[in-house]
């Protein structure tokens, strides 16, 4: 029976990663990936949920800001992580292959992250009077909790529930449904989105380079441990320069 695909990159993707001395494995994984179920139903369910959690800790903040983002993160990764798993072993073979080398590139690729980010705070300073007070708001939430708890919950929780949430469930079923460069544009629109809540623009127009610089990187074939990293090693040096402030 012939097999189909939404990409060449599915391919690609799938027998890029799969281990070098297993032809089986190889061909199990692609058939398998027909056989994925839909997950968009889902998707639109954890976008609202995302949407409202987004609400309740840049709006209403009832609670600590820190301790909201870690409930929020781990209930929408572990559920949409547990929606991966029951689709299949395809989707997960291709999601979450690990190469230790990912760490070492995730680094330089987070270290030029930073330095967007360090361009862009400089220009945007110059040229927007409100700039400044945003991004030192966007930074008042470190004195909610010690910068080193901070710093663990990011790089063991609240980073890798980011990428797992909205790199590997949101932009790969929007992928899935209409395509690798819909899938990414919109998903990176999407998480963008969800910061608007905040009423401030410097941190909507950061969580969108972020999605468009990460999804970019998932989306060429860099799967989600490797994004997973970047979005650590940023983690940490956005603590450095809130410690160093």
């Amino acid at each position: 029976m012939k097999q189909s695909y939404k990409s060449l990159n599915d391919v690609r993707l799938l027998r890029r990663h799969a281990p070098r001395n297993d032809t089986n494995t190889k061909e199990q994984i692609i058939i398998n990936y027909n056989a994925m179920t839909n997950r968009f139903k889902y998707l639109i369910l954890f976008i609202i949920i995302a949407a409202a959690m987004w609400i309740e800790m840049f709006v209403l903040k009832n609670y600590n800001f820190w301790i909201e983002m870690l409930i929020a993160g781990s209930v929408l990764a572990l559920s949409s992580a547990y929606i991966n798993h029951r689709t299949g072993p395809a989707i997960n073979f291709r999601l979450y292959y690990f190469k230790p080398s990912y760490i070492i590139i995730g680094l330089v690729s987070a270290a030029i992250l930073y330095f967007i980010f360090y361009a862009g705070d400089y220009i945007s300073k110059q040229i927007l009077d409100f700039a400044d007070k945003q991004v030192t708001g966007i930074y008042g939430n470190k004195v909610l909790l010690d910068p080193i708890v901070i710093g663990l919950l990011l790089f063991f929780i609240i980073g890798p529930a980011e990428e797992i949430l909205w790199r590997g469930f949101i932009q790969d079923t929007l992928a899935e449904k209409f395509g690798d460069n819909a899938g990414w544009i919109t998903g990176a629109f999407i998480y963008g989105g969800v910061h608007i809540f905040a009423l401030n623009f410097m941190l909507f127009m950061a969580a969108l380079i972020c999605g468009l610089f990460w999804g970019y990187l998932f989306k060429e074939g860099y799967i989600l441990p490797y994004a997973i990293s970047i979005n650590e090693q940023f983690d940490l040096l956005s603590i450095f320069k809130q410690k160093r402030n």
